[in-house]
C-alpha cells in the first residue's frame, strides 16, 4: 500500500513538472494559430427555398431538430444540401444557374 502511494506521489510530480515547464517557441506557435474559419452565404434563390423547407418542417413537427449542412467544392461552384435530421429528409440547394 506504502508503495503504491509513492508511486501515486511520484507521478503527480511528474505531471505538475510538465504543466510548469517553460513554453518553447514551437509551443507558442501552435496555441497562437488562427483555427480555420468556414463559412458560406445562400443567395437569394437558396435563401428562399431553406426558408419554405423550414416552415413546412415546422408546421409538421413543431421545429427543425439538427440540421446537418453539406458544402462541397466542385471546382466551379458548391454543391450545398441540408439534412433534417429530424424529418430524415434532404434538400439540395445547389443553384447551377449561379455557377
Amino acid at each position: 500500500m506504502k508503495k503504491e502511494k509513492n508511486s501515486l506521489e511520484r507521478d503527480a510530480r511528474k505531471i505538475l513538472q510538465g504543466l510548469k515547464k517553460k513554453k518553447t517557441k514551437k509551443d507558442s506557435l501552435e496555441t497562437d494559430a488562427q483555427n480555420t474559419a468556414i463559412s458560406f452565404q445562400l443567395n437569394n434563390k437558396q435563401q428562399k427555398l431553406f426558408d419554405t423547407w423550414k416552415g413546412h418542417l415546422k408546421a409538421l413537427y413543431g421545429e427543425c431538430g439538427s440540421l446537418t449542412w453539406k458544402i462541397s467544392p466542385t471546382g466551379i461552384g458548391s454543391a450545398i444540401t441540408v439534412y433534417s435530421e429530424l424529418a430524415k429528409v434532404e434538400l439540395d440547394l445547389t443553384d447551377v444557374d449561379s455557377w
